[in-house]
């Protein structure tokens, strides 16, 4: 192989491997615009809906969920509920818009009542925030639960929303 040849692979390589960081760098850039766009939305419907007559907002801290006897990594818990139904309709396509955007873990019908689970963050070792969501909506109410911590489990969430 000639020089020329061993040089022009060489440049070859090297301009893949400048594709491949510009790549990296530019997903680098975009996930924190994603996870920003995510808590505006998030933000919009706390900042539309927690004070707003007709609805009932409840917030526990860690130490309030840990008298409570809720197990796993929960930091808090913001609840917020209507059974207003001149409300319910838009409070409904809010939550289900953002829920839309999230990992959703698991869904079910129970009463008459639709419950749904979403995830947004990691789990295992990588000790990242984490936030579930617990929407639950029947003809009359609905009810929409955020759990933040760290590396929450989704079965705490499920056991909490069971037996509570």
């Amino acid at each position: 192989m000639s020089r020329r040849t061993e040089w022009l692979q060489v440049l070859d390589y090297s301009s893949k491997g400048v594709i491949m960081r510009r790549l990296v760098l530019l997903i680098m850039l975009l996930v924190p615009l994603f996870a920003s766009a995510q808590e505006e939305q998030l933000r919009k419907i706390y900042d539309n809906y927690l004070q707003e007559p007709g609805f009932t907002t409840v917030q526990l801290s860690k130490e309030m969920l840990k008298q409570m006897g809720v197990k796993g990594n929960i930091e808090t818990m913001t609840a917020i509920s209507t059974e207003d139904k001149d409300l319910l309709i838009g409070f409904c396509d809010d939550v289900q818009k953002f829920l839309s955007e999230q990992q959703t873990v698991m869904s079910f019908v129970n009463d008459g009542k639709r419950v749904s689970i979403h995830r947004c963050g990691t789990s295992g070792n990588s000790k990242l925030m984490t936030r579930i969501f617990i929407f639950t909506r029947s003809e009359s109410s609905a009810i929409f639960i955020t759990l933040k911590g760290m590396d929450i489990k989704v079965e705490n969430a499920i056991e909490m929303i069971s037996t509570k």
